[in-house]
């Protein structure tokens, strides 16, 4: 069966760092993967995305189609404005209040609402908001391991290994957030 995500944010808030680190997991555990990064030229401050399909099976379409996402991670208003509709019916809509106020959701999804840039902020790096909602992703549909999580972590920011602990810290504040859906 094949699972998409889709998150969605500005430009230098992490959004490709999520996709990354959900297809390193998977691929550790065996998955087909396929990671589609979009992203203005602008880069900070534009509007970037990502889209990661893992699947036991070839994937043979990645694309995000609206309607047909299993979770969709948005971490500010334009993105709840244009990837709300690509939550598939009885799929999981990530939102990050600490951006968006809209108090009105689809009704046919589950709504997680996590305040992920006042998580990481209480943690000591406000920059690992991202990290906090790849964490409620985890949590919102078991998608890999979190063996599998802190170890494409770890992985994707081996260049930086003092930023580890922190990210670390905020994937599992996010898992715990996310959990309480």
């Amino acid at each position: 069966m094949m699972k998409q995500i889709l998150v969605s944010g500005f430009g230098g808030q992490g959004v490709l760092a999520i996709g990354k680190i959900l297809a390193e997991a998977a691929v550790t555990e065996g998955k087909e993967v396929c990671f589609l990064p979009a992203y203005g030229a602008e880069m900070r401050g534009g509007s970037s995305n990502v889209t990661v399909s893992f699947s036991d099976a070839e994937i043979r379409c990645p694309i995000a189609v609206p309607g047909k996402i299993d979770v969709v991670a948005v971490l500010n208003k334009p993105s709840l404005e244009r990837f709300q509709s690509y939550v598939k019916t009885g799929g999981t809509l990530i939102v990050n209040t600490d951006l968006i106020s809209e108090t009105d959701f689809r009704e046919d999804v589950t709504v997680i609402k996590i305040p992920a840039n006042s998580i990481a902020e209480e943690l000591g790096n406000g920059k690992a908001g991202n990290m906090v909602i790849a964490g409620a992703i985890k949590a919102s549909d078991d998608l890999c391991s979190e063996e599998a999580l802190v170890g494409a972590l770890e992985e994707v920011f081996r260049t930086k290994p003092k930023l580890i602990p922190i990210n670390k810290e905020a994937l599992f504040a996010g898992m715990k957030a996310g959990g309480k859906a």
